[in-house]
């Protein structure tokens, strides 16, 4: 912020301010602040990208699609454009959006253009394989992926695998931006926000993640909110899928720059 004030015509203090408010979850400041890097800096394809990522974390997908098509159209051999509009395209639960062929020769112009399979690189293109009905493929994708992948990105990677192992396409969770960050208990047929208990009262290993959370104004459809075999208990939605042993399920959507 001081050195915005220092100089406003700078594209990348915006940016990089949009990134720490997009980690506080202050998510419309942020966006505002990525809009303003992409108006300023109408040449890069990076800030484009980010401004998309950002989007498509909030599940507001007409306006990731079109940031996405704007770092393209400002550089045509940006891989990471390419890479997370084919997930968009492979993974979008609103089918308004979703275009696998286009996202499957997308995926793989991310490896024309870098001449690696980085373990992201294989996990969109895995993605996008299966999306187009191609599972055992795809499967053999995210094996590759699993093994060159670092530790903390192979159990939601393996949750895919498991999703083409048997026939089925991974389709993102489709309440991101309302449920980003929130902890969740069944009340019947709905879920209701769980007030995070005070710091050094809970001893789980959630303590962190339930303390640091804030509130809905209204409960959720429980049937509304995905979950693998069915919604639990307890929700939780942060940035790391896996199962914890006191019931609850982390179930994660894409992060900015993944």
């Amino acid at each position: 912020t001081q050195a915005i004030a220092l100089n406003e015509a700078d594209p990348q203090y915006y940016n990089s301010r949009a990134h720490c408010r997009f980690l506080l979850e202050q998510y419309d400041d942020a966006l505002a602040d990525y809009v303003r890097a992409t108006e300023l800096g109408t040449d890069s394809a990076v800030y484009a990208t980010d401004l998309a990522d950002a989007y498509q974390f909030l599940a507001r997908w007409e306006e990731a699609s079109k940031a996405y098509r704007t770092a393209v159209a400002i550089n045509s051999k940006y891989p990471r454009a390419y890479q997370n509009a084919a997930w968009l395209m492979a993974t979008c639960p609103d089918p308004k959006h979703r275009n696998v062929d286009l996202a499957l020769s997308a995926a793989k112009k991310v490896i024309e253009l870098t001449g690696q399979r980085s373990p992201h690189a294989r996990d969109t293109w895995a993605a996008a394989t299966a999306a187009v009905g191609s599972h055992a493929e795809a499967a053999q994708l995210q094996q590759e992926a699993i093994r060159s992948a670092d530790k903390e990105d192979r159990a939601e990677m393996s949750q895919r695998l498991t999703l083409y192992e048997r026939g089925q396409s991974f389709i993102q969770p489709s309440l991101a931006q309302a449920v980003a960050g929130r902890v969740f208990v069944r009340e019947g047929d709905e879920l209701r926000p769980r007030p995070p208990p005070p710091t050094g009262e809970d001893s789980s290993p959630l303590a962190p993640t339930l303390a640091a959370t804030t509130q809905l104004s209204t409960p959720l459809p429980a049937a509304d909110l995905p979950a693998f075999g069915g919604a639990p208990d307890l929700c939780i939605w942060i940035g790391t899928p896996a199962h914890h042993a006191d019931g609850g399920e982390v179930l994660a959507p894409v992060t900015p720059g993944r």
